[in-house]
């Protein structure tokens, strides 16, 4: 792996655990023994570092949605999801140090990301509904690109929601999995809202 991607993975790593602040040039230069002067050969600033770990991360999931996408079926996808919202019960309701820090100390970087992340959860919404579509899970008659919207926006609206009561995250998960409900009856069919069912009982 090339020095600018062992950075941007060690530096992503340490930050996700220390926050922005917590791990300077001088910590990076440390760990790789490299001088300050190459540090900036490979990245102008410690911004253009951030930078480039929130680009890792959208391409990551991209990539991840991606693979949901192609190599699982509908029915497999959401009973993963399921499963990883019931076990979301035991973890904190804290925001990870790195986008506590990136929300805080840079407002415009992370809007920006947070509409990033949103053109991705999107883009992948419309390609599974259809997807549930042609394997006739999911009612043809729906409009994809308004579904996969508000899927998005509910989840966002949840995730303010959660942050200004302080939900726990029992709480979260409760009303997420309720959220997701409402959402999901409405664009099963009756038949593959059953099958869903038979399959998230086995599970």
């Amino acid at each position: 792996m090339a020095v600018k991607e062992e950075i941007v993975r060690f530096a992503s790593q340490q930050m996700e655990q220390l926050g922005i602040r917590s791990v300077s040039v001088d910590d990076i230069c440390h760990e790789f023994s490299i001088s300050k002067k190459t540090f900036y050969v490979h990245f102008a600033t410690k911004d253009a570092l951030l930078e480039a770990i929130i680009l890792q991360y959208q391409q990551q999931m991209a990539e991840q949605l991606e693979y949901i996408v192609k190599k699982k079926t509908v029915l497999q996808a959401i009973t993963s999801w399921h499963i990883i919202a019931q076990q979301a019960k035991k973890s904190t309701n804290q925001k990870p140090p790195l986008i506590h820090d990136l929300q805080k100390y840079y407002p415009e970087l992370f809007k920006e990301h947070e509409r990033a992340v949103r053109r991705t959860m999107v883009n992948f919404l419309v390609q599974f509904l259809q997807k549930g579509i042609d394997e006739r899970i999911f009612r043809a008659e729906i409009d994809v690109e308004m579904a996969a919207s508000l899927f998005v926006d509910m989840h966002k609206a949840l995730m303010v929601r959660a942050d200004k009561h302080k939900l726990t995250p029992a709480q979260i998960s409760q009303e997420g999995k309720h959220n997701m409900d409402i959402l999901l009856r409405g664009i099963f069919t009756p038949e593959g809202f059953l099958e869903l069912e038979n399959k998230i009982n086995k599970s």
